[in-house]
C-alpha cells in the first residue's frame, strides 16, 4: 500500500504518519537565526520586537492577538516537519498542510490532550498569521522591504468526528523550507525547555556552535540581550541568564560565564553530547540537573535536517 500523503486534497487516511520527521530551519538566513523573531514572553507580547543592524532590519508586529511567541513557533516547526518528510520520502508537496490534533501534539512530545490544548493550537495560529514581518531579508534578493505574515490562512474543519487542521504557508517560507540547504539537526528535547529565553538560548546556540562535541561560541551578556529582543530590563536579564548558567537547563550545551574587561560578562556555550537533558522526557524546569554516566547515555535528536 502506498504511503499516504497528507498535502491537499484532505483525506482521513491522509494524517497517518511518524512525529518524528525533522522540521526545518532557515540556515541560510542569518538574521532569522542569530535574533530572536518570536516574543520570549508568554503573556501577549504587542510592542513590535525590531532589530536594526548594517546589513539588515526587520519589524515585527502583531493584531490584536499579540506577536507569535517560541510556544506558537512549535506549530511552524512541526509544519516545516511534514514538509521535508514528504520531500524525503518523494511525495508531491504543496504550502498548504493538513494535520489533526494528536498529529501535533504527538510531534512535540505532549502526553495527553483536552480541550484547552486545542484552543491553545487556535490561539497559536491565529498569532502566526496576526504577526507581520516587515524586513528587506526574507528571499534571495535584499529588497527595499517586504512583508510577510508566518502564515498565509489557516481554518478547522470537521471530517466526520476528526478535527482537520490546514495551514497555508506564504510562498517565501515555502520556498526556505524545501530547499535542502536551509535543513538543520534539532534535539528532540527541545519541545520540553518551558521558558522563552531558554528557548531563544537554545536556538542561538545552534547556529551560532557546531554539533560536534567542544564546538564552541562566545558572545556578550549585552549582545545576547539586544539579540533576543526581551522586554525585560537588562539587569533582570542577566540575572536570569546567570540562573539558566546555574541550572544548566539548556539541553545539549555546557554554560560558562566569562569576565570580559572590554565586553563585560559574556556568555561561552559548548556543545555537550553527553548533557542529561537530551534524554529528558519531563518538562525542562529552572532545577538543578541530576547526575548521568556518559556510558549509559543514548543522544535523542531528530533532522530538522537544518532552522531558525
Amino acid at each position: 500500500m502506498a504511503r499516504p500523503s497528507r498535502y491537499d486534497p484532505p483525506q482521513m487516511e491522509l494524517f497517518a504518519f511518524a512525529a518524528d520527521y525533522p522540521f526545518a530551519n532557515a540556515k541560510n538566513l542569518e538574521p532569522l537565526m542569530g535574533t530572536s523573531w518570536f516574543s520570549v514572553e508568554k503573556k501577549p507580547r504587542h510592542q513590535p520586537i525590531e532589530h536594526q543592524y548594517k546589513k539588515y532590519w526587520v519589524r515585527i508586529s502583531a493584531h490584536e492577538e499579540g506577536i507569535a511567541s517560541y510556544w506558537d513557533k512549535d506549530v511552524l516547526l512541526f509544519v516545516f516537519s511534514q514538509l521535508i518528510g514528504g520531500i524525503k520520502a518523494g511525495e508531491q508537496i504543496s504550502k498548504t498542510i493538513h494535520f489533526t490534533g494528536p498529529d501535533y501534539f504527538r510531534f512535540i512530545g505532549k502526553k495527553w490532550s483536552g480541550k484547552n490544548d486545542y484552543l491553545s493550537l487556535v490561539n497559536s495560529l491565529r498569532r502566526l498569521q496576526g504577526t507581520t514581518i516587515r524586513t528587506n531579508v526574507l528571499d534571495d534578493q535584499v529588497s527595499a522591504e517586504q512583508g510577510i505574515s508566518w502564515i498565509s490562512e489557516y481554518r478547522s474543519f470537521l471530517s466526520g468526528n476528526v478535527t482537520i487542521f490546514e495551514v497555508v504557508l506564504p510562498e517565501p517560507f515555502y520556498k526556505l523550507v524545501t530547499n535542502r540547504r536551509n535543513w538543520l539537526t534539532l534535539d528532540r528535547s527541545y519541545f520540553q525547555i518551558m521558558g522563552g529565553v531558554e528557548r531563544f538560548l537554545y536556538t542561538w546556540g545552534r547556529k551560532s556552535t557546531g554539533y560536534k562535541q567542544h564546538d564552541t561560541w562566545e558572545e556578550s551578556f549585552s549582545s545576547i540581550y539586544e539579540k533576543s529582543g526581551s522586554l525585560m530590563p537588562i539587569r533582570k536579564f542577566n540575572y536570569k541568564l546567570r540562573g539558566i548558567i546555574d541550572k544548566q537547563t539548556i539541553p545539549g550545551y555546557q554554560l560558562t560565564e566569562i569576565d570580559d574587561v572590554r565586553r563585560g560578562p559574556v556568555l561561552s556555550l559548548e556543545r555537550n553530547v553527553f548533557h542529561p537533558l537530551l534524554v529528558s522526557t519531563e518538562k525542562i524546569r529552572r532545577k538543578r540537573l541530576p547526575s548521568v554516566d556518559p556510558k549509559n547515555l543514548k543522544q535523542l535528536n531528530f533532522s530538522l535536517d537544518r532552522w531558525l
